[in-house]
């Protein structure tokens, strides 16, 4: 691959399995299969020259989507087949607001790309199969405003490749302020307000989606925390409903770092209830994994590192259990 042509990559799913990657370049978009690596195909993306293409999404059916910018201009939407590359659609949308669409645009509910537009207080909708205007929905509606406008971005949420993103989302309103937003049949509600979050993401086991946030225990001021005592909360991506019994508590000794990333792993408990792990990241580059309801399993110091993916398997609790699963490896 040329040396500064890659722009993104996102796994590819049909029929419920996830089957290819497809990797956008400046000029190019090419499809390989995750099972060996090989190239399907690969297609050129016209006026790459005048276009800067920065997202590609799929979600299940078929097609690949390709959304580039013409900076304070418009936007264009091209639709690609899984099955040869052939290009079926290209849209141009008039988007004279709009200078890039990292963290500024997002995908939610199928084919809806989100955008933010603090200049304006206000939310853009498009659908990137129809052709079609982009549509403002005001935030003032729903009591939201942006207290700091360079800080503004969208988060949101695609548990399976094969299928659609969830209709939730984060709205980014300042360093320290989110608001968990839905957007469904074209009406955008507000399901929760999280005026003092440091920190945002989203997580999935089974069919339940939830969300964790880290805020500040206690009142701070702006990103700071005077105590470095931290707090991490689930709650429902559906509704914002706070989950019982899922509160970590945690301290920072260095009073001058915060928290830069979280990342979770859930799991269902056998009463159906859900259990998480989380790792936090901060600005150090300290690393700790924590558990309910605020043990640290483990920290580390890695003054170069940088989390970029995170998985977590379970082992086995006991000799017998490993001796156990070795027999049938062994056996497989």
């Amino acid at each position: 691959m040329d040396a500064g042509s890659f722009q993104m990559a996102s796994l590819v799913g049909v029929q419920d399995a996830v089957k290819y990657v497809a990797i956008l370049k400046k000029s190019s978009l090419l499809l390989h299969y995750l099972s060996n690596g090989y190239q399907k195909w690969t297609e050129h993306l016209p006026e790459s020259e005048m276009v800067q293409y920065q997202l590609v999404y799929s979600h299940g059916t078929g097609v690949v989507h390709v959304v580039g910018i013409s900076p304070q201009s418009h936007l264009s939407v091209l639709t690609f087949s899984i099955e040869d590359g052939e290009m079926t659609r290209q849209i141009r949308v008039a988007a004279p607001w709009l200078r890039n669409l990292a963290g500024t645009c997002n995908v939610v509910e199928e084919v809806t790309l989100l955008c933010v537009n603090p200049a304006t207080q206000s939310l853009y909708t498009l659908s990137l199969e129809a052709e079609e205007e982009m549509k403002e929905v005001p935030l003032q509606s729903l009591g939201l405003e942006f207290a700091n406008l360079s800080e503004s971005s969208i988060l949101s949420s695609q548990p399976n490749p094969a299928r659609a993103p969830r209709p939730q989302f984060y709205l980014r309103l300042s360093p320290t302020h989110f608001a968990l937003l839905q957007y469904r049949h074209g009406v955008l509600s507000l399901l929760r307000n999280f005026p003092q979050a440091s920190l945002v993401t989203f997580a999935t086991t089974g069919e339940k989606t939830v969300t964790a946030v880290l805020a500040c225990k206690g009142e701070g001021e702006g990103p700071f925390c005077p105590a470095q005592a931290y707090t991490i909360n689930l709650y429902l991506a559906e509704t914002g409903q706070r989950l019982l019994d899922t509160l970590i508590t945690f301290t920072l000794e260095k009073s001058s770092i915060r928290p830069e990333q979280l990342f979770i792993q859930v799991f269902l408990k056998k009463d159906d209830s859900v259990g998480y792990r989380a790792l936090v990241q901060t600005e150090d580059h300290l690393l700790l994994f924590l558990q309910q309801p605020g043990k640290i399993w483990w920290t580390r110091e890695e003054s170069l590192a940088e989390v970029v993916s995170l998985e977590m398997v379970d082992l086995p609790l006991t000799g017998a259990q490993a001796e156990l699963e070795g027999e049938f490896g062994k056996k497989a």
